[in-house]
């Protein structure tokens, strides 16, 4: 008998995941650009958040070592990363003016950040190991 969690966390193939995590994030920054960022907080950063989460987390092709260690590198660097950035962003926000209180960003948007930069880190990351397995490893039985 199979688990349905399995099934439904397979749901995206592989080779389409860079597409859907791109249309995400288009769709998230065009619905910044038209409608401001107070509707964003009305909902529509949670559904992104979730929609990138999914993809994440749902099963590749191969599920093996590699890759489970490849998103956990990139979750890794992508909470740093995207943490450094926020803090900066709203400590910006705080030197422009000093008078009032600093507008933050809500925890959605952090982690939006943040899955979006390990997204990019995981898929780069997977790219190459592909594009270096290609080559083979050197054959020195061949060189003596």
């Amino acid at each position: 008998m199979s688990n349905p969690t399995i099934k439904f966390f397979g749901l995206v193939p592989t080779r389409y995941k860079p597409a859907v995590a791109t249309a995400l994030l288009g769709l998230a920054a065009v619905h910044v650009v038209n409608s401001g960022y107070r509707d964003w907080n009305a909902g529509a950063d949670t559904a992104y958040v979730l929609g990138l989460l999914l993809l994440f987390f749902s099963r590749e092709t191969v599920e093996d070592e590699r890759v489970q260690e490849l998103k956990l590198k990139a979750l890794t660097v992508g909470f740093f990363t995207g943490w450094a950035i926020v803090g900066a962003v709203r400590f910006g926000t705080y030197l422009r003016d000093r008078q009032i209180a600093p507008r933050t960003m809500s925890a959605y948007d952090a982690m939006l950040v943040m899955l979006a930069i390990a997204h990019g880190l995981f898929i780069w990351w997977r790219w190459r190991d592909g594009r270096d397995a290609s080559d083979g490893p050197p054959d020195r039985l061949q060189e003596k």
